[in-house]
């Protein structure tokens, strides 16, 4: 969750003035106005030329970007930066100005120094608004290894079809000709492109997930095939189900070492409510590494999914029955809860402890689940490193609010000359981060909801009536490989996670409800 604050240097903000004027002018809130008597033909012709602004406009951040890009590497160098941490630190500002990923600012500053010195055609063609930036992007990612000379001899070739060929065409066209220019040197960059092979997953819709490995090119095929002889031999031996849903079922397998795709045994990390654990209420889970999933997928997981699911909305409601999910899961897996507690108005995690210098065992847990990934605006990267907002040698904190999650790049960019980051308590008991870049632009950055909806069950109820901190448990599914180890041995005096939920659970005002008792209970056994 970010908010920015403009730098108010009126000369410096001279021509993004004059944007921001146009920006206002298009912005109509929804409210056409006169475009609801125009004709077909003048919307098609309103909305072309939009399209041809869009574009234009990406030609003209490429030209600012480039410009930018050296005036700050520059300053940063004759500051004693080195230039590779300089370069890291100015893709990060740039990023945070187009409110997207330090890594994505890198790129769009490669991009801006390839068509705006190399390949002149190109250029033209997108200021004039003829290409999409993706398409002049892909363009020139096709290029990445030509020379100079060789850059420019496909840009010429592609000079007469820009605005007239498909966004596919002129890609291939500019990947044949930079093969034929140079197929050298594309072979040398394949062999070397095997040190970069890789796994990865992202989220899919309907609770899916994508999982893609990048391969050599004889490996991926050779995988598939595998995956499909061995789909093809199950379906000739009777197997109902479709071929897709065999190969995935053995991919899964395969990989995870069971004999049932459905038997994942590596250890999962679920964010849930306890009342959501119980099947009392529906808010919905994150699981860890993908995002939000819906309540009764949460606690499939946590249920033998051969004695039944979940998803068609029945609930776990009784003792009873919870007591039965939790024999299956003593005889399938170990399952570890933490007992965390959120701010009631916006589901943001809260703790305190600063003994120590370093972020270690619980404390930085905390703070991996607070932050969920880097706290740099539009970043989104996975956190790498826990360390102070500010330098511990300069008073930082070793708290929760005190603390930040943060992925490499950006943690070492943050310590470039002209950085600053520093904690901004607000009236609510929250705090936010404010970073401040070398241009004195500022950002603020806030951590979001352990739980997407916490935070607006929150803003729904009354202040004086949301009472104490919400409860949000983590489970953590591990093989059942004996019992978890023991505590961080670096934790001095500090109570364990489960040994904290249990006497809160105690310590509660008025008594322990029996829901309270019951998670106790199962706090205690886990």
């Amino acid at each position: 969750m970010t908010d920015t604050a403009r730098h108010t240097d009126v000369d410096r903000h001279t021509t993004a003035d004059e944007v921001a004027g146009w920006l206002q002018r298009l912005a109509t809130g929804g409210d056409l106005g006169p475009l609801g008597e125009a004709t077909p033909a003048e919307l098609c012709d309103l909305l072309g030329e939009l399209e041809l602004l869009k574009n234009a406009t990406s030609a003209a951040q490429a030209r600012v970007t480039l410009l930018a890009a050296d005036v700050l590497r520059e300053e940063a160098v004759d500051a004693g930066t080195p230039t590779t941490t300089a370069d890291k630190a100015v893709a990060r500002q740039l990023g945070l100005a187009r409110r997207e990923s330090p890594h994505l600012g890198s790129r769009h500053i490669g991009f801006a120094r390839v068509i705006v010195r190399e390949m002149p055609a190109l250029h033209s063609a997108l200021t004039a608004g003829l290409i999409a930036e993706w398409t002049a992007t892909q363009i020139v990612a096709q290029t990445a290894c030509l020379s100079l000379e060789h850059r420019q001899m496909v840009d010429a070739h592609l000079a007469g079809r820009l605005g007239h060929d498909s966004h596919r065409a002129l890609v291939a066209a500019a990947k044949a000709k930079a093969y034929a220019l140079d197929p050298y040197s594309f072979t040398k960059r394949g062999r070397k492109a095997v040190g970069d092979r890789r796994v990865s997953v992202r989220p899919a819709p309907d609770v899916m997930a994508i999982v893609s490995g990048y391969v050599p090119v004889a490996q991926g095929v050779a995988c598939y095939k595998a995956l499909d002889e061995a789909a093809k031999a199950a379906k000739s031996a009777g197997d109902e189900r479709s071929m897709d849903q065999i190969r995935a079922d053995i991919f899964t397998q395969r990989l995870t070492g069971q004999s049932a795709a459905d038997d994942v045994s590596v250890e999962v990390g679920l964010v849930m409510t306890d009342l959501s654990l119980l099947g009392l209420d529906e808010t919905p889970a994150r699981l860890e590494g993908y995002g939000p999933i819906p309540a009764p997928l949460a606690r499939d997981l946590l249920r033998d999914l051969d004695d039944g699911c979940d998803t068609q909305g029945d609930t776990a409601q009784t003792t009873g029955e919870l007591g039965t999910v939790r024999e299956r899961l003593a005889r399938q897996a170990k399952v570890w809860l933490r007992r965390l507690y959120a701010d009631p108005a916006t589901g943001v995690l809260t703790s305190q402890d600063d003994r120590r210098r370093a972020f270690t065992g619980h404390l930085r847990r905390f703070l991996i689940a607070r932050d969920q990934v880097c706290r740099t605006p539009w970043c989104d990267a996975p956190v790498r490193h826990v360390d102070h907002v500010v330098p511990w040698a300069r008073g930082g904190r070793t708290t929760a609010d005190g603390g930040e999650g943060m992925c490499e790049a950006c943690n070492y960019a943050k310590e470039c000359s002209g950085w600053s980051h520093e904690v901004v308590d607000l009236p609510d008991g929250t705090h936010r981060v404010k970073i401040t870049t070398p241009t004195g632009h500022s950002y603020y950055s806030q951590p979001p909801p352990i739980l997407p909806t916490l935070a607006d069950q929150g803003r729904s109820v009354p202040a004086d009536a949301r009472g104490g901190d919400a409860d949000v448990i983590t489970l953590r599914l591990k093989p059942d490989k004996g019992p978890p180890p023991p505590g961080d041995p670096h934790e001095d005096g500090a109570e364990s996670s489960a040994r904290l939920a249990r006497r809160r659970a105690v310590d509660r005002a008025g008594g322990t409800s029996p829901l309270e008792a019951h998670l106790a209970h199962l706090l205690a056994a886990a």
